[in-house]
């Protein structure tokens, strides 16, 4: 896919209005459309409080007093900045957007809130997009990283584009890339859709009505047909985030279960029905359980950082390496061509620095394993064993016994001298 389609789908995906996703079941069908799940679980879990979601959390921790300008990133209809101002979080915004019909539309909403003048938009591809330095107090991006395919480009520009002590928070989808589920994940949202009652799993997109039975990874062809940029590469965000940030803070609300679950019919449970929530809250913990006892990994995290600087980054956390996705081509100047095949060449050189280490430290491993099964070892521990039951450390015996090794020891060396 040339990159002018893929950059032509995306717009066109996120300038759609209410009334068109509606039009193509793309409404009320995402897990954290349901105001249950998102102030019952995910605010619970991110700030402890279910009224309390994570923007409120965050300039309630982070922003006793607002900052003087803040970016959004990817900034759709314009709400994350709306609700930043009203939390004074930030004096002023400025929000981009690769979308024209999303900016046109934040725009309108701006006006009426009466907040035009403290925010101004822009359509901006944040794939290719260089950033002013030393420019922002903050920098947020909520739900749009996993949007991104050059996502090393982009940490490489927020680094650029904070002061010294700014901050950059995302709120990101950081599972399985293009939504390939694990198979774990696949194996137990199935046992619950095998136990859940038919009402719950009618499907509420444009196959109305069709009874959700399983669920599987998804074919490339079904991510490319709306949204080619859909979690393009959401698996390496953390490992990429900590490799170009200093991270204060990190949490992961899970929807390792819920999203895949969820999905298409999340919108079937009333809010309203007791019984619809306990069944809710039965999910919810069971995910709690699955993620705190390691057997599934969260798929949603709050991430916070400070600008790192160019010695220390990629230093803090060994990067995945892995090939961009193939099927679109970025443009590059000759210019960005050659700083990209450096930085490359770096990391190349990296990588092979780490696998020579990893080497070494197996061959340690592997000596200290065989070490201690030998005969010797097993002799010296056993003399070691006795020697401290025998003669406690700091005794005056265990002092006339060392006294007495020393001057062994001392005579030894002059014999053997």
């Amino acid at each position: 896919m040339e990159y002018e389609t893929f950059t032509e789908k995306v717009s066109n995906f996120w300038g759609l209005t209410r009334e068109d996703k509606l039009k193509l079941g793309e409404e009320n069908i995402h897990w954290l459309e349901n105001k249950y799940v998102s102030q019952f679980y995910v605010n619970k879990v991110i700030s402890g409080d279910t009224n309390k979601n994570w923007l409120i959390y965050v300039g309630q921790k982070y922003f006793k007093e607002p900052v003087d300008l803040g970016l959004s990133i990817g900034c759709g209809d314009g709400c994350l900045e709306r609700h930043a101002l009203k939390l004074d979080i930030c004096k002023r915004f400025e929000a981009f957007d690769i979308s024209e019909k999303a900016i046109e539309k934040a725009k309108l909403l701006i006006i009426q809130e009466n907040l035009s003048d403290r925010v101004s938009y822009e359509v901006l591809d944040f794939n290719v997009a260089r950033l002013k330095e030393n420019y922002y107090d903050v920098i947020f991006a909520a739900a749009s990283v996993h949007h991104i395919m050059n996502i090393e480009f982009l940490f490489e520009q927020v680094n650029r584009a904070l002061k010294q002590e700014g901050l950059f928070i995302i709120n990101e989808y950081v599972g399985p890339s293009q939504f390939q589920w694990r198979e774990k994940q696949c194996e137990f949202v199935n046992k619950i859709l095998g136990v859940l009652p038919v009402q719950f799993k009618s499907s509420l997109d444009k196959d109305y009505g069709r009874i959700k039975e399983t669920i599987e990874k998804v074919s490339k062809e079904i991510m490319d047909r709306n949204d080619p940029s859909e979690a393009i590469r959401s698996e390496e965000i953390i490992p990429l985030f900590y490799g170009s940030f200093d991270v204060i803070e990190k949490i992961e609300f899970g929807g390792t279960i819920l999203h895949p679950l969820f999905h298409k019919i999340v919108g079937n449970f009333d809010i309203n029905n007791e019984k619809d929530k306990a069944i809710l809250d039965l999910i919810f913990m069971l995910e709690q359980v699955l993620l705190k006892e390691g057997i599934i990994s969260s798929d949603f995290a709050l991430l916070i950082g400070r600008k790192k600087t160019s010695e220390t980054r990629f230093d803090q956390y060994k990067i995945l390496k892995k090939e961009k996705p193939s099927a679109v081509k970025l443009p590059v100047n000759e210019n960005e061509a050659k700083e990209h095949n450096h930085v490359e060449e770096l990391l190349r050189e990296k990588d092979a620095k780490i696998i020579q280490l990893e080497k070494a430290l197996e061959e340690i491993q592997d000596t200290l394993k065989e070490t201690q099964t030998s005969v010797g070892w097993q002799i010296l521990s056993g003399y070691r064993r006795i020697k401290d039951k025998l003669l406690p450390a700091m005794t005056l015996r265990r002092k006339a016994y060392d006294s007495v090794l020393n001057i062994v020891k001392d005579h030894k060396k002059q014999y053997l001298g």
